[in-house]
């Protein structure tokens, strides 16, 4: 996908140029569902939010003003959503299911069938198994469009968020991957 969840992006709707944030990504030939405050003449995004200040747009019908910060949160997911944890392992959550003699949110290893405690992660996806902590997530609208890419294998590069972390190197691990010998950094001026 060319945007994300949380991207300010520009429109163009009958003639008018409307900015606007998009706050959803779906499967369908329009994928980008966008929010535009003020602006009333379209709908509600099939009721996700109120008023009629949403629209849907193709990547092509969009241009990128700023790129968002939004970091998806545990509040964020619903279930049947498709995530990855840092170990490379795939789960789909499960909310309110039953466990025994209990209801538990709970994470089901596509591979496998074992599971996780959904409540064991943090607010910001994170395990304190850092190996657990969620890396991406596959969240459509419609639940099928998750099975169908991550389950059935239709689109399994397809991940409505992926988290973005700094990379950090030491200058000999530089030298290494770039094949530099004697590397000196200097400051800018």
């Amino acid at each position: 996908m060319k945007f994300k969840v949380g991207d300010k992006v520009k429109a163009k709707i009958h003639g008018q140029d409307l900015v606007g944030v998009i706050k959803e990504i779906d499967s369908d030939s329009k994928p980008y569902l966008v929010y535009f405050d003020g602006w009333t003449e379209g709908h509600n995004g099939r009721d996700l939010y109120k008023g009629n200040h949403c629209w849907w747009f193709e990547d092509d019908e969009l241009e990128l003003i700023e790129r968002g910060e939004k970091d998806m949160k545990k509040s964020d997911l619903k279930s049947g959503a498709i995530v990855e944890t840092r170990e490379g392992n795939k789960y789909i959550l499960l909310l309110n299911t039953k466990f025994y003699d209990n209801e538990k949110p709970i994470l089901v290893n596509l591979a496998n069938g074992c599971y996780l405690y959904y409540l064991d992660y943090n607010e910001d996806l994170t395990h304190y198994n850092k190996l657990l902590d969620i890396m991406k997530v596959c969240q459509h609208e419609y639940v099928g469009d998750n099975i169908r890419r991550h389950i059935l294998k239709q689109n399994e590069n397809d991940w409505t968020w992926i988290r973005e972390e700094e990379t950090v190197m030491t200058i000999f691990e530089i030298e290494e991957k770039f094949g530099i010998s004697k590397l000196k950094i200097k400051k800018e001026d």
